[in-house]
């Protein structure tokens, strides 16, 4: 960037994330590119937060006046420059770096056929060798699981180590059953909504292998699709919510040994807004048929997975309040909604999260819902439930698993884990 304190600055990216963040008992900026572009979030000071703002606002300023009207020469034009400087060589600013930067990791994404890791050496280890030992830790901290058939799995898609308890739970009841052949995962659509259903007919990647995507059953479930979907992937390429689970699921049967049907699912926020039923959606209606029409077609056997998480509450998430705080309100909310599931009930478990405006913030809304929608059978059993702690941020998570055998047994119900969140 060739700027000087006079130069007219750019402005800060829209689509980053910028939050409070503690450590050591000191309270930073913590900034980061959910869509990785920025490869690297960066640790500030809170002082920078008047430029952060500054650098927001439609109006450019210059690094002088930055130094005048906001810190009063407290702060040199220079200091203001070189932090500028800094947040455009990780990508933050809207600028020709920028630009180029996004750009270059779009077309390396639209040529490539593979689906590229992006979490491992943060959500979990880097080194194949190092997820193996871990998972294998994780997995003997429960009791195995007497052998059944699993049709459905609702996992959570947080930090490995956050839920280590419900990832074991998922990896007991997945090696309880025989392997599948083909799994087809419904994932919570973070980041865009370019379509209701966003496929993708490339491999995905990670430490364990790759595990191959099947163009032929993409094209099978777009062709049973009456309503047209969209063709463009971009979605997947910065999303986590597939790669974690797509990782237990590698090392539980082999990262070759199945093909995978990946689907993010984008929020229902609108029907709820409109107060219409997405249940008697034309695209929704019919992608369930064809979901349910291309498994019966395969003769083969499929494994039904969703990917989604429960409540978010807490400063992070644009709540006025401290997400410890409330932690046996929202186990209490969250045990309706594991109820619906494990009955099966798509409706009753959609009913709960409108009914509050998804005031808890349920981002396995859609993808659970598709799962309980285009499996045949759908009686569960709740076999984890956790509460992801973060006080750096004043903020938490709650997820659970949940397994659809054949068979329901009465390992656990939400009676005996909700009342009492696990904490990690």
């Amino acid at each position: 960037m060739n700027y000087n304190v006079e130069s007219l600055l750019p402005s800060l990216r829209q689509d980053i994330t910028v939050q409070k963040y503690m450590q050591d008992q000191q309270e930073y900026l913590l900034i980061y590119d959910p869509m990785k572009y920025a490869k690297q979030p960066l640790l500030l000071g809170m002082q920078s937060l008047l430029i952060l703002n500054a650098l927001l606002h439609p109006i450019p300023k210059t690094c002088i006046g930055l130094a005048d009207s906001i810190y009063e020469q407290s702060i040199s034009a220079e200091s203001i420059l070189e932090f500028v400087k800094h947040l455009d060589n990780h990508g933050y600013l809207h600028t020709d770096r920028f630009m180029a930067l996004k750009k270059e990791t779009e077309l390396a994404f639209l040529n490539s056929e593979i689906r590229e890791p992006y979490l491992a050496g943060s959500a979990y280890p880097e080194k194949q060798e190092d997820i193996v030992s871990f998972l294998h830790n994780i997995e003997h901290s429960v009791e195995p699981y007497p052998d059944r058939v699993l049709s459905g799995l609702i996992m959570p898609h947080a930090d490995i180590k956050a839920g280590q308890l419900s990832y074991a739970h998922a990896i007991k009841a997945l090696k309880a059953s025989t392997p599948p052949d083909i799994i087809i995962m419904f994932a919570t659509s973070h980041y865009s909504n370019a379509d209701q259903f966003i496929l993708t007919s490339k491999d995905f990647k990670t430490p364990l292998g790759i595990t191959k995507t099947d163009e032929k059953s993409i094209d099978a479930i777009r062709s049973f699709c009456s309503v047209p979907l969209i063709t463009d992937d971009s979605a997947h390429r910065a999303e986590h919510s597939i790669e974690i689970d797509l990782l237990i699921l590698q090392y539980v049967y082999g990262a070759s040994e199945f093909t995978l049907i990946p689907i993010l699912v984008s929020g229902f926020h609108s029907f709820m807004t409109a107060q219409t039923d997405p249940f008697e959606h034309e695209k929704i209606a019919s992608f369930v048929k064809s979901i349910q029409s291309y498994a019966k077609a395969e003769h083969k056997s499929v494994l039904f997975v969703s990917s989604g998480d429960l409540s978010h509450r807490g400063v992070k998430f644009g709540d006025d309040f401290h997400a410890q705080d409330h932690i046996q309100e929202t186990a209490l909310y969250d045990t309706g909604l594991i109820d619906s599931l494990c009955a099966g009930d798509a409706k009753g478990f959609y009913k709960h999260i409108a009914d509050c405006k998804d005031q808890y913030r349920i981002c396995g809304c859609s993808p659970n819902i598709m799962l309980l929608q285009t499996m045949e059978s759908a009686k569960g059993e709740v076999l984890s439930y956790q509460w992801w702690d973060q006080p750096e941020t004043s903020s938490g998570v709650s997820f659970c698993t949940i397994a659809y055998f054949d068979e329901i047994s009465s390992l656990a119900s939400s009676e005996d884990t909700l009342p009492n969140p696990i904490k990690n």
